[in-house]
């Protein structure tokens, strides 16, 4: 990918007007109140930009998957990368990751849940050979095993017995049911300034395969075309599988690896997009802080339309309230405009609730 391409992606994606489209703003709320519980101190101004930042790498991170002249020049690192439990995040150019373990003959087998392997299995499998073949490499005998089969325990044994690693992407819950799916999996951890909730498998399966833990992350220079790799060499695999401690310390650790990147850049995970629904979000509204000038306090709220039904979210609570079309359209003027008709019927009771705010 060249970088004019890349500035022409990062221009149209800054151009977007979010107020101007029902599903970005739909979308957008909910990142809004991912930022604003796990990152407070942040203002509106600066979750926009990380939306907007998230959107593009998402974006980005599939084009590089191919750019087959951004992998070949990243070097190997200096690490044993086979025969071990490889995580990641979806943090930046993420796909490269595959790309480059397809590059530097590594031999690995994705485990991912069964909503992946639905949507995306197929194409990764036919992805991973075509990468292969396009850089000339062995292509070894790359297949998806289903985390959620029973059987997941024995075929990670084997692929670690016949040399391969095992990759996981640590943060991979879009999947339908939040914090609700399958809950004896879950557990929750601190993370940022608040807690999520993940899940506890890859913990499990190294202490039962009694094989380290290697994280891997990939931040990328869109300046300088280049990729930076933070690698976490061998964090121990908990002795007790039972032990829910150990469990957690171990899942703390991994966790810990995008926990400092996040602190650092924040717009480049795609996590943002669906991670609400591992975030317990507080029933206590936070007093001041609007840190926005806009009369609508789109800093604790935001309004949308979801197939069909208008909405006010509390982005504290994710709550959503449902509302007319009628007010939808007038409080999306306001946001738009930044300016009030004091007829507005609702205009006491929502200054009451401080939707409405004074500047």
């Amino acid at each position: 990918m060249k970088n004019n391409e890349i500035n022409e992606l990062y221009n149209s994606i800054q151009n977007i007007n979010i107020f101007e489209s029902d599903k970005w703003l739909h979308d957008f709320n909910f990142i809004s109140a991912s930022i604003g519980t796990l990152l407070p101190k942040l203002s509106f101004n600066e979750h926009l930009k990380i939306a907007k930042k998230s959107a593009f790498y998402q974006i980005l991170s599939s084009r590089d998957e191919r750019n087959y002249d951004l992998i070949r020049q990243i070097k190997k690192i200096d690490f044993n990368l086979k025969k071990r439990i490889l995580v990641t995040f979806h943090y930046s150019s993420y796909r490269l990751l595959n790309s480059l373990l397809i590059s530097w003959s590594v031999p690995f087998k994705l485990v991912a849940d069964d909503n992946y392997i639905k949507k995306q299995g197929d194409s990764t499998i036919e992805s991973y050979n075509k990468i292969a073949k396009e850089l000339g490499v062995k292509a070894y005998d790359f297949e998806i095993i289903n985390a959620e089969e029973r059987t997941v325990i024995f075929k990670c044994l084997k692929a670690i017995n016949e040399g391969y690693s095992l990759v996981f992407y640590a943060d991979g819950n879009s999947g339908i049911g939040g914090m609700t799916k399958n809950q004896k999996n879950i557990i929750k951890i601190p993370f940022l300034e608040s807690s999520l909730y993940v899940r506890k498998g890859i913990a499990v399966i190294a202490s039962l395969l009694k094989v380290p833990i290697c994280v891997i992350l990939l931040k990328r220079n869109i300046l300088t075309d280049s990729v930076e790799i933070f690698c976490e060499e061998d964090i121990d695999f908990p002795e007790n599988r039972k032990d829910e401690n150990d469990l957690k310390a171990c899942t703390i650790n991994i966790f810990e690896n995008l926990e400092k990147r996040l602190s650092e850049d924040p717009g480049q995970w795609e996590g943002w997009f669906y991670y609400h629904n591992f975030i317990e979000f507080s029933q206590n509204k936070p007093k001041g802080n609007y840190g926005s000038t806009s009369i609508f306090n789109n800093r604790f709220y935001g309004v949308g339309k979801l197939s069909g039904i208008f909405y006010i979210l509390d982005k504290n609570t994710l709550k959503l309230i449902p509302i007319s079309e009628e007010v939808y359209l007038e409080l999306l003027n306001i946001i738009k405009h930044n300016k009030i008709e004091k007829d507005f019927p609702l205009l006491k009771s929502l200054k009451k609730e401080k939707i409405i705010i004074n500047i």
